[in-house]
């Protein structure tokens, strides 16, 4: 089995198209887990551009909340404000690495950054 890592010019590959070998024209890389193909099919027609990873749509699923759920939100929300609002912060870097911006939602540990942030000067 061939790796990402290991695709090469003139590399023949199987698994892009259906039931045939392609072979690789150029690889392009977008950071360290995402890179365009461009190959020619067995005819050695066709070319193409083909992202190995589509686009990905993120929908947003419907949800209504319980009377505590809801409750709790607006506590949350109301302590927040009350408690935030008043003073801004400025986290340098957030991120410990690059993030992967496929994914369609993060968790942050906001005790964290904030432990890490900085008071504008």
């Amino acid at each position: 089995m061939t790796k990402l890592e290991d695709l090469a010019t003139n590399a023949a590959l199987r698994g892009v198209l259906p039931d045939a070998l392609v072979t690789v024209v150029n690889v392009k890389w977008f950071g360290s887990s995402a890179l365009e193909l461009t190959y020619k099919d067995p005819s050695g027609l066709k070319f193409d551009a083909t992202p190995i990873f589509p686009k990905r749509i993120a929908y947003t699923v419907p949800y209504k909340l319980s009377a505590a759920q809801a409750a709790l939100y607006r506590a949350v929300t109301e302590y927040v404000r009350e408690e935030f609002s008043h003073r801004v912060h400025y986290v340098r870097r957030p991120f410990q690495r690059e993030p992967d911006f496929g994914v369609t939602s993060s968790n942050y540990d906001f005790k964290e950054l904030l432990a890490r942030a900085e008071v504008p000067k």
